[in-house]
Order: structure tokens, then C-alpha cells, then sequence
């Protein structure tokens, strides 16, 4: 017993190489990802010690802005005696009055903004970059009673104020002031807390981030030789599977013709060895042997066969040599010619099956290689009957003449096959699936369109399921061989 490897199949390999670029694709990406936050992470506008340090010296005894300290402290003390009585008595009036307190500081604030001036004047002194932007954030606001507990008015972790409009809050505090969209640590450029620890004062914290809108793009570009390596590299490595994973499929094909020689030798050579072989066992009965006029046509069979047997050992390590430029043809009278392939193809015939046929009248030359052709019609002949699971197989072959051209149709009873095979059968090596297990490498059509080809012929094939096949192979007539 021979145990054969088990080889993966093409489907297996196709989905490890899918499954291999999807687990390489997202490396990649989390690589580009991490790279791009790394980068996002210590990317710092070099404008931003300038801006800092001139934007401290602005609100050095103030806060926010220039003036902001006036308008927050007006608000606070006149609302002081209200808010400790409150935290004291009142606890759920404390937090109603502590967010309309913070609801005035902000509006006062925003309405009496002059930071838009102050920051202009910074890039204009520092002949810094008009597109950069700003956004003015309130952090933290506290007050205390005793100097020493410090009681929260507003944290932006702890609550929303109920009184302003949400697209000025975020998780850094209230906007006051700034068109910048998207404020971020990264571009954090100054955080000030101001504080008096004296009974019944205030602390107040606040912040101002400076960026490009556009600093995604700005961090992309500074990646773009980092991102075309990598898409290169993924390019590269698809590539390198597509040619590896191509050249395997030919080394399989030829891996597997190698294997399978003896089938192919079998499937070539078994119609000539049978003929001559029925041929033979004829001319050994007794009742032929004695009879010249029986005897001769059976070596005439012999003969041709043995011929067709030579040529065939010739042709097939390399079936493919058959072309347009090594063909050689003559003019056959075609009615006759296919009389002969049929009658000696018929000899080999050993199922319940008939060939139907009637070439009577017909008077037509073509030419053609006559050995080309024989082989061609076998093989159309041993598919016929192959793939035939009939009680009575029939093919039925005809000819019809049209302008100048000679059509020669094939049909038969026996499986059919679909759209899907039919695009197909003709392929080298190519074996379609279906109910009648055979052996063989899948040469025969292949050979029926190199001889179509090579004879610059024309070959149409319509089937069905369960309707059998029509092979119909148009040629052009010549005039008669004197």
C-alpha cells in the first residue's frame, strides 16, 4: 500500500496568505498608529515657550486677560455672604447658587473678552505665524470661608454647568474666549492658578492651548516618509507572495504532470494500442486469416494506428509543440477522411454505444494535418463516451456547408456540462468535477484547441446538464487536390 502526502490545497494557502496580510496589515497600522501618537504626544510648537512667557507676563497680577481679575472678583465678593450662608443652612440652594454664580463669572468674562487683541499683539511682536489659533479655558474655581477649606464653585470633572451652552465646556474646563477647535495636552501652552489663602477669598485656575487646526495634517506630513515605507513595504511583501505563490502553482502543475506521466501516457496512448490490438485478434481468426480481401484492410488498420502510435511518442513529452509553424497540412477530401477516423475508431468501441453519421453527397476539401485532426476527434470521441452514463451512448456527428466553410458538429447523450465548466474545459491540465470519477491530466480539449488554433479553425461548444454536449468546428473549404 502506498500512503501519498496530503497536500494543502490552493483554497488553504490562499486563505493563510489572507489571513498572514490582515495580521501584517494591522502591525503595520498600529505601528503607524503608535508612531503618529508618539509623535502627536511630543509634538510642541516651537511658538510656545514665546507665547507662554509673553501671555504670563500679560495676566501677572491679573487673571485671564487683562481686566479679567476685576470682572470675577466684582462677582464673587458681592456674592459671598449669599454662598457661605447657603453652604451652611442651604446645602441644596448652595449648589443652585454656586452654578448661577458661575454662569455670571463666565458671561461677564466672555462679554468684556479683550484676548483676541492680547494675542494678536503676541504674534505681532514676535512676527509669529497669523494662522496659529488660541482657545482661553476657565480650569477651576473655589472658594473659601476660612482661608484654609477651599469649597468648589466649578470642576470640569465634576459637573456641567446647567446655565451655559455645552459646545463651550469640554474636559478641560469652559471656553472663554478663542477659535481654537480642539484643545489637547499636547498643545497646553500655559496653566496659571491664582490664590489669596486669606477667610472668604477665591482661587481661580485657567489655562490657554495654542495649535493648527490643522495639526493632524502637520503631524502627517512630518510621517510621510515613514508612511510611503510602509506602504511600500506592504506592496513589496504582497508582491513577493503573488509572484512566490504564482510560480508554486506552475511548480505544482509540473510536480503533478510528473506524477501523474503514466496517465497521460495512458490517456494518449490507449486508443491506437487498442485498435491494433482488436485489429490483431481479427486477423488471427481463422475464418479471416484465410480471406486476402478481409485480412488487408485490417493491416491497413495496423498500419495507421502504428504510425499514429510513433507520432504520438514523438509528441508527447511536449504536447505543446504543436503550432501554427510546425503543423504541416494537406488537402483531404473530408467526407472520406472522416469515414476512416470513424470506422477505425470504432473498432475500439466496447460499451453498448453507436456513432451516427452520413456523409453521403458530400464532396468538400479541407486542409488540414491529418494526424492532428484523428487525435482531435478522439479526443472529442472519448469524452462523448466518458462522460455518458446513457444504457445506449450515441454520437451523432454532421456536417454543414456555408459560404465557403465547412462546419463539423459533434453531439452527444451524455452528461452536459454548465457555464461554469464550459469556460474552462479547454484549459491545459483542467479537470472538471462531476459525477463519473476519471482518470487522466486533463489534455484531451487542450489538445482539441491547440489543433483548432493551429489550423486557424473556429470551435464553439454549447451544453446543458443532463442535455449532453455539441462540439461545432468551422473550417474553410479549398478546391480540389488534382
Amino acid at each position: 500500500m502506498t500512503l501519498n502526502k496530503i497536500q494543502p490545497s490552493p483554497i488553504a494557502h490562499k486563505i493563510i496568505a489572507l489571513i498572514s496580510l490582515i495580521i501584517l496589515s494591522y502591525l503595520q497600522f498600529n505601528l503607524i498608529y503608535t508612531t503618529y501618537k508618539l509623535k502627536d504626544k511630543q509634538y510642541i510648537l516651537k511658538e510656545s515657550r514665546i507665547i507662554e512667557g509673553d501671555y504670563k507676563e500679560v495676566v501677572r497680577n491679573d487673571k485671564l486677560y487683562p481686566g479679567g481679575q476685576k470682572i470675577v472678583d466684582l462677582i464673587i465678593y458681592r456674592n459671598m455672604a449669599a454662598l457661605e450662608y447657603a453652604y451652611y443652612h442651604h446645602p441644596g440652594d448652595f449648589a443652585t447658587l454656586k452654578q448661577k454664580v458661575c454662569d455670571t463669572i463666565v458671561r461677564d468674562l466672555q462679554l468684556k473678552s479683550n484676548m483676541d487683541s492680547v494675542f494678536s499683539a503676541i504674534l505681532k511682536k514676535n512676527h509669529l505665524d497669523r494662522d496659529l489659533k488660541y482657545l482661553l479655558i476657565i480650569n477651576d474655581i473655589a472658594i473659601t470661608f476660612d482661608g484654609i477649606n477651599y469649597i468648589s464653585l466649578y470642576k470640569p470633572e465634576n459637573e456641567k454647568l446647567s446655565y451655559l451652552a455645552p459646545d463651550i465646556q469640554n474636559k478641560y474646563g469652559i471656553a472663554i474666549d478663542g477659535s481654537l477647535k480642539n484643545p489637547t495636552n499636547q498643545n497646553h501652552t500655559a496653566g496659571i492658578m491664582v490664590s489669596s489663602p486669606t477667610p472668604r477669598s477665591y482661587y481661580m485656575g485657567f489655562s490657554i492651548h495654542v495649535d493648527y487646526d490643522n495639526r493632524k495634517v502637520i503631524i502627517l506630513k512630518s510621517m510621510s516618509f515613514t508612511l510611503l515605507l510602509s506602504i511600500s513595504f506592504i506592496f513589496l511583501v504582497i508582491s513577493i507572495y503573488y509572484f512566490t505563490y504564482r510560480n508554486w502553482l506552475r511548480q505544482k502543475k509540473l510536480s503533478d504532470m510528473k506524477s501523474d506521466f503514466l496517465n497521460s501516457i495512458t490517456h494518449e496512448f490507449n486508443t491506437p494500442i487498442a485498435t491494433i490490438l482488436v485489429a490483431n485478434s481479427s486477423i488471427r481468426n481463422k475464418e479471416i486469416i484465410g480471406d486476402q480481401a478481409k485480412v488487408y484492410p485490417l493491416t491497413e488498420v495496423i498500419q495507421r494506428q502504428t504510425q499514429r502510435l510513433q507520432t504520438l511518442i514523438n509528441q508527447a513529452l511536449d504536447i505543446s509543440q504543436m503550432n501554427k509553424h510546425t503543423t504541416e497540412k494537406e488537402i483531404y477530401e473530408i467526407g472520406s477522411l472522416l469515414e476512416e477516423v470513424i470506422n477505425d475508431y470504432k473498432l475500439k468501441i466496447t460499451e453498448n454505444a453507436s456513432i451516427i453519421y452520413n456523409f453521403e453527397g458530400l464532396h468538400a476539401f479541407v486542409l488540414l494535418n491529418k494526424f492532428s485532426l484523428t487525435t482531435m476527434l478522439y479526443n472529442i470521441f472519448d469524452n462523448a463516451l466518458k462522460y455518458n452514463k446513457q444504457q445506449h451512448k450515441k454520437i451523432h456527428i454532421g456536417v454543414t456547408e456555408h459560404e465557403q466553410k465547412l462546419t463539423l458538429w459533434i453531439r452527444d447523450n451524455g452528461l452536459g456540462m454548465d457555464k461554469k465548466l464550459l469556460r474552462s474545459i479547454f484549459d491545459k491540465f483542467y479537470r472538471g468535477q462531476n459525477e463519473i470519477k476519471t482518470r487522466g491530466l486533463g489534455l484531451g480539449l487542450f489538445y482539441v484547441k491547440q489543433t483548432v488554433e493551429a489550423h486557424h479553425w473556429e470551435v464553439r461548444v454549447t451544453s446543458a446538464p443532463a442535455h449532453g454536449s455539441a462540439f461545432c468546428i468551422t473550417m474553410p473549404l479549398e478546391k480540389e487536390k488534382f
